[in-house]
């Protein structure tokens, strides 16, 4: 991930110097978290997450005091540590952009994926700090589900249908059902779609999703990320993601990018006229997307589906709901010309009668011109 680094020095020269009262002293300016006490905290809070040792925002800002890294006060005064270390956590796991409000500087705010738009995946986007004592999975639900999880009800016959990318790719979605991609950093709302401006919304960061599937030396365990540590417990009453489910979420992620483009003709074309970092400089640039999205076969990430069929129940049993409603959407769409007519392969069969019936009605056509015309010189020449 060689973009994270920039990416991260880019939301640490942002952060409000109010939160380096976090710190015993005044915390470096620079705007870079190599060498600062920031990245101290960011990597005090990676390994808490990872070994399992943080159940609340709260545990990290205790053992953070007990290690010197924040200044130790009394609990209530740790507005800004506890703010601090939700914003770094929105770093480590992408799973919300946080975003710091002056106005309110003791809430926990996030950013809204499109001002105007509900999002489903946020319900709310703002908590108060003392949420922070909640268990981590609870404080998050607070948010909505950050971490999509498999649905538990009685699944629709669509979820067992079979698709192919020749027949649903990002070309046909947007040529044919209209759809425009807003490119986000927020890994929880990929593939949200709003009906109403026909957006669909797409990470475009895969690399840190293929960062979060590596298994240990063994190969039979995977290693736990940051991003696992906000999972719920086993036996968890609430409807909150799994660790298994996380492993599911963020493979289905890079398997959406090989539906969407890579396994078809038209879908890589149509990712080559794109431009998903135009807003970020270059060292910024996720190279693993042009390779999911643009490229036939993989050199950088072994994904076990080389075929272009699809079953969205089986292939995608957290996301295949957001499927569902693209294909939805496309299913109301009809071309309109001959150019999108020519396009449109979502049912190959129908393709083919319609352009012979065309063809047969040209030929026709044309031998009835031609007919006529012959008759017209025929008369012509009768006439003394």
């Amino acid at each position: 991930m060689l973009w994270y680094r920039a990416w991260l020095n880019r939301r640490a020269s942002r952060l409000s110097l109010d939160l380096s009262t976090a710190f015993p002293i005044l915390a470096e300016t620079n705007g870079l978290i190599e060498g600062s006490n920031l990245l101290r905290v960011y990597l005090g809070i990676a390994r808490l997450m990872k070994e399992g040792k943080a159940l609340r925002v709260d545990d990290i800002v205790t053992q953070l005091q007990l290690s010197h890294i924040f200044r130790v006060v009394p609990v209530e005064q740790t507005c800004f540590q506890r703010v601090l270390v939700f914003t770094i956590l929105g770093w480590q796991t992408m799973l919300w952009e946080p975003t710091w409000d002056a106005a309110n500087p003791t809430q926990m705010t996030v950013a809204q994926l499109v001002d105007g738009y509900e999002s489903r995946t946020f319900m709310a986007y703002t908590q108060d700090h003392r949420c922070a004592q909640l268990p981590m999975h609870e404080f998050l639900l607070g948010f909505g589900y950050l971490l999509p999880t498999r649905s538990t009800d009685r699944q629709s016959p669509e979820s067992f249908a079979t698709v192919h990318a020749k027949q649903f790719n990002m070309s046909l979605l947007a040529t044919i059902g209209g759809m425009k991609i807003r490119w986000i950093d927020t890994l929880g709302a990929h593939l949200e779609f709003d009906s109403r401006t026909k957006t669909l919304f797409l990470f475009r960061f895969p690399s840190f999703c293929a960062a979060n599937l590596e298994k240990d030396l063994s190969g039979e365990k995977w290693v736990r990320g940051v991003i696992h540590g906000c999972t719920a417990p086993a036996g968890d009453p609430t409807n909150w993601a799994t660790a298994e489910d996380v492993t599911s979420f963020l493979y289905e992620v890079l398997l959406s990018y090989r539906l969407l483009f890579g396994l078809s003709a038209k879908g890589r074309q149509f990712y080559r006229s794109l431009r998903p970092f135009s807003d970020l400089p270059p060292d910024q640039h996720d190279l693993l997307l042009g390779e999911l999205c643009g490229s036939r076969t993989l050199t950088t990430v072994s994904i076990d589906h080389h075929e272009g069929i699809f079953s969205l129940v089986s292939d995608f049993p957290i996301l295949h709901g957001r499927f569902e409603a693209l294909q939805a959407h496309l299913a109301c769409q009809k071309a309109r010309g001959l150019m999108q007519l020519w396009r449109d392969k979502r049912s190959t069969e129908s393709w083919y009668t319609f352009w012979a019936v065309v063809l047969i009605g040209g030929v026709r056509l044309f031998l009835s011109f031609v007919q006529t015309v012959l008759q017209i010189m025929q008369v012509l020449y009768s006439i003394p």
